[in-house]
């Protein structure tokens, strides 16, 4: 059974409705057959515009019948008048005398353009002649029910999680579903939990602001005070599920050698900041130059650098890394270098004799990239006619037909645990040009 209008609209319905009903008596009318018929007078008294109701109610719908017709004998509307006027009186005559009769009454609002019965209500009169008889209309509300949604959650127990907001509309809603407006102050929420808060919006609705640490539940319980329907959400806060948080390994920001591969990794974790074990992980790479990726594995066969990106596969989430190719690692090995820059191998170097040719000493990582630049650098040789000085100029005088000298070259290279002095050995062959 629908409860009653609260408030205001009960008082609109009482002033309506405290009828005077009174039939004509002895001076009565008569109808056209000539049986007697009687009037009654409706002084309607509109509460002020400053209240709520009114202005949710523009109009009465009133109408009169004989029980068991559909057809009315008298009906009328009445627009809330405007200005300072707060009266209306409406009267209905030509009534059949001491016959039942049914007094009904819709109040009007507007939603959207189209009219909306906000209340409604019947009563039984008779329209006796020589008396005054009361009636009293109960208007009760449409209101059915009420909706809440939580952003696009149904109505209904809600989960959410730490740091969500999320918006909350009420609505109000007849037996068949159609929209019913709540007047303004009509809506109390009571209840709630210290693990989020419910605060109003400008222009209606709620925010629902879940706590940033806690966890826990709460019910909150929505009542339109008019129809005194209500709803109860019961909110729960909960932990977000699985990997929250992605920590790319080795590092945010790493080197690799050219020519070089290690492994990359990840690792979850959840909102507590707790490692989550048994999290998967893809991987990519973003605006990379000479890296090419394959699984976990990653390689260096060229020159550049770029981004390795680590993305956890149930939640999405991600983190990534800045990898830069480092031409070469630290110095293994010492070299001597001829006059093109090629390393001058076990067979030694093949010159002329007279000549003069420049070489050079070079460091290697272990990728056989080219490092530093030896600093100390000592040449000798073991033979007079092949000079040689601490640039790594080496001069053959002339006159040698067939003649071999050993060249040694000392330096000092960057290794991985320091400056470290390397000693390196070759043999020049020298023959006279006209040979």
């Amino acid at each position: 059974m629908r409860a009653r209008l609260a408030s205001v609209l009960t008082v609109l319905v009482l002033l309506i409705s405290v009828l005077a009903l009174s039939g004509c008596g002895g001076g009565g009318g008569a109808s056209a057959s000539g049986a007697k018929s009687g009037a009654f007078r409706l002084t309607i008294k509109w509460p002020s515009l400053g209240r709520v109701v009114p202005k949710l109610a523009t109009r009465l719908h009133l109408l009169v019948k004989e029980d068991g017709s559909d057809t009315p004998l008298k009906e009328v509307d009445v627009t809330r008048p405007s200005g300072t006027n707060d009266q209306s009186i409406v009267v209905f005559d030509g009534l059949p005398l001491s016959k039942p009769l049914f007094l009904q009454c819709k109040a009007f609002g507007t939603v959207s353009g189209s009219d909306v019965i906000l209340g409604e209500a019947s009563t039984a009169v008779t329209v006796a002649p020589g008396a005054v008889n009361v009636a009293v209309l109960d208007l009760v509300s449409t209101i059915d029910h009420l909706d809440v949604r939580v952003g696009t959650f149904p109505s209904g127990d809600v989960h959410i999680h730490r740091k969500d907001i999320f918006a909350v509309g009420v609505t109000a809603l007849d037996s068949s579903g159609s929209l019913i407006p709540i007047g303004p102050n009509n809506l109390t929420v009571t209840g709630g939990s210290t693990a989020f808060n419910l605060t109003p919006k400008d222009g209606g609705g709620y925010t629902l602001t879940a706590s940033q640490t806690l966890l826990g539940d709460g019910v909150l319980t929505f009542k339109e005070a008019e129809s005194g329907k209500q709803l109860q959400v019961h909110v729960f806060v909960d932990k977000r599920p699985g990997v929250q948080r992605v920590e790319i390994l080795p590092s945010k920001a790493f080197n690799i050698i050219h020519g070089d591969s290690m492994t990359v990794g990840a690792k979850g974790f959840d909102e507590d900041n707790v490692l989550v074990s048994g999290a998967s992980f893809t991987f990519a790479l973003q605006n990379a130059t000479g890296l090419a990726l394959a699984g976990t594995t990653l390689t260096a066969p060229g020159a550049g650098g770029g981004t390795v990106v680590a993305t956890e596969t149930q939640n999405g989430f991600s983190d990534s890394a800045t990898v830069t190719i480092l031409p070469h690692g630290f110095a293994e090995r010492l070299a001597a270098l001829d006059s093109s820059g090629a390393e001058i191998g076990a067979g030694g170097l093949d010159v002329q004799s007279p000549s003069t040719t420049q070489l050079s000493a070079a460091s290697f990582d272990r990728f056989n990239n080219k490092a530093e630049v030896p600093t100390g650098q000592v040449w000798t040789s073991d033979d007079p006619d092949f000079v040689i000085d601490n640039t790594g100029k080496l001069t053959v005088k002339p006159g040698i037909l067939f003649g071999t000298a050993t060249i040694t070259l000392k330096a000092t290279i960057q290794t991985a645990t320091g400056p470290q002095q390397m000693t390196v050995q070759f043999d020049v062959h020298a023959s006279s040009g006209g040979g």
